[in-house]
């Protein structure tokens, strides 16, 4: 096995690939992503902010709003989405919500058929019953 110099690259070296030449184990972006995650802010620090949330400009001489920029009109299309698959699927759950009390009325109401269904009293104990209601 021969030695190499130093210049020699070591992509060229196939025994060394897999060392690094970085002393360190973990990248600063690791070390930030760690850092993110454990306290809870989101992985992508430009993803919003009050510079990416505002407006990139603003007129001096008046209170003219700046025209939007693609980032706030697509943030703007992303939660009108968003919002829209709300609204969907808070119309199911309703939906289903109306559903479940529409066939419990409907099981009280043919259980309630079934009762008055049932065989009346005859004779004396029609006789009897009906004395008791109108005392």
């Amino acid at each position: 096995m021969q030695i190499a110099n130093l210049s020699t690259p070591i992509v060229r070296l196939p025994f060394l690939r897999h060392i690094s030449l970085n002393p360190f184990s973990t990248s600063s972006t690791m070390c930030d992503y760690k850092f993110r995650l454990r306290n809870k802010l989101p992985i992508n620090h430009n993803a919003s902010g009050p510079l990416t949330d505002g407006p990139d400009f603003s007129y001096l001489d008046s209170n003219k709003p700046a025209p939007p920029g693609k980032g706030q009109l697509k943030r703007l299309l992303k939660n009108q989405q968003l919002a829209n698959t709300v609204l969907k699927l808070n119309a199911e759950i309703q939906f289903a919500i109306d559903a479940e009390k529409r066939l419990q009325l409907e099981a009280q109401q043919e259980t309630q058929k079934i009762l008055d269904a049932k065989l009346k009293p005859k004779g004396d104990a029609l006789i009897s019953q009906r004395s008791r209601k109108l005392k």
